[in-house]
């Protein structure tokens, strides 16, 4: 991880991680991440959402399929010990999920619900859920990437290529610009 995240800092880009562990958080911090992101599997995990609330470090809280009442409860450890730089962010269905079970407008219901500023892990097979949850105000957008000759591999039908990513965030960038 350290080679992957030297090459990812060299060419320009900031790193958020997903942690499942106190060491992954400490492994995290020590690599300069911007971001520190608790996968929706570990929405329940208070130790770890507590320890990540002692980092100075934007939290991205991935809801998944979770219950709004284990949201708010994860959303209450992190405010209990003092995190307030959240991001709530909607995942829908295992990939590839159709266009009709994306349910973009469940992101804005969150960023309501509890005040905060919300984003999207796209599953989707193209870019377009991309797109439309930067013009309904997301934060942040998250999507896979791989290589552009990556033939049989789990994450493969719903990752952008590689080649694309740019052209794709420059949209993206164009769209909130857009919006004011």
């Amino acid at each position: 991880y350290a080679r992957i995240f030297t090459r990812i800092k060299a060419n320009g880009c900031e790193l958020v991680v997903s942690v499942y562990d106190t060491e992954g958080v400490d492994f995290a911090i020590k690599h300069n991440v911007i971001a520190l992101k608790i996968a929706s599997s570990n929405i329940t995990h208070k130790v770890l959402i507590e320890y990540v609330a002692k980092t100075n470090i934007t939290i991205i809280l991935d809801t998944g399929h979770s219950t709004l009442e284990e949201i708010s409860r994860a959303i209450n450890w992190l405010n209990d010990s003092g995190k307030k730089d959240i991001i709530i962010q909607h995942s829908p269905l295992a990939p590839p999920v159709s266009v009709g079970e994306h349910n973009l407008k469940f992101m804005q219901t969150l960023g309501e619900c509890f005040g905060l500023p919300f984003g999207l892990s796209d599953h989707h097979i193209g870019e377009e859920m991309l797109y439309a949850a930067t013009a309904l105000g997301a934060s942040i957008v998250e999507k896979g990437v791989c290589p552009d000759d990556l033939k049989d591999e789990q994450d493969r039908a719903h990752a952008l290529n590689i080649s694309q990513a740019a052209a794709v965030q420059e949209k993206i960038e164009n769209i909130s610009k857009g919006l004011g």
